[in-house]
């Protein structure tokens, strides 16, 4: 759709004149956190599933669990997720407390990694779900599947990675206190 000259009655205007942009990039911002909230959800599910899965599976005499290699990949995934769960639920609370995203740059800067950062972790520990549970990682009898399709839309969604790294840049540029 595309609107040229446009006058819309001052009854008919949601808002206040001259808030359209700001009130858009706020709830662009808050969204890239809700982003942020799925994924870490998603990734700790399907964290969950895999540890489960592999305390039972048992391949040629050995509990998967018990492959150094397995142990390692699930713990530092487990390390992953809090890291970032502690982001998302530090810039919702910033947000709660009041800071208006669109008008603070730590703020945006910190949406902006919410929208990076969780979907980027949950992508990879749900592929290591799927790899630990094999076959059966793609089959419906799991939610593994569904886990790693949820996180694929998140990443596609509320702007692509690179819209989002270059706008946290070009904020450094002149918040040089984000580092």
């Amino acid at each position: 759709l595309y609107f040229e000259d446009v006058r819309v009655p001052l009854g008919n205007l949601v808002g206040t004149v001259s808030e359209g942009f700001e009130a858009s990039m706020r709830g662009f911002f808050e969204s890239s956190v809700g982003i942020g909230a799925m994924c870490v959800g998603s990734a700790a599910g399907a964290l969950k599933r895999a540890y489960e899965y592999t305390k039972q599976r048992n391949v040629l005499g050995q509990y998967l669990i018990e492959h150094q290699s397995v142990a390692d990949a699930i713990a530092r995934s487990a390390m992953e997720i809090e890291s970032c769960r502690r982001l998302v639920y530090h810039t919702a609370g910033l947000i709660d407390a009041g800071q208006k995203p669109a008008t603070s740059a730590a703020i945006n800067f910190l949406a902006s990694a919410c929208k990076i950062q969780p979907p980027e972790m949950a992508s990879r520990v749900c592929d290591l779900a799927i790899q630990l549970h094999g076959g059966s990682g793609y089959m419906t009898d799991t939610d593994i599947h569904r886990f790693w399709r949820d996180v694929r839309a998140c990443q596609i969604g509320e702007g692509p990675t690179s819209l989002h790294l270059g706008y946290m840049t070009d904020l450094l540029k002149v918040h040089d206190d984000l580092i």
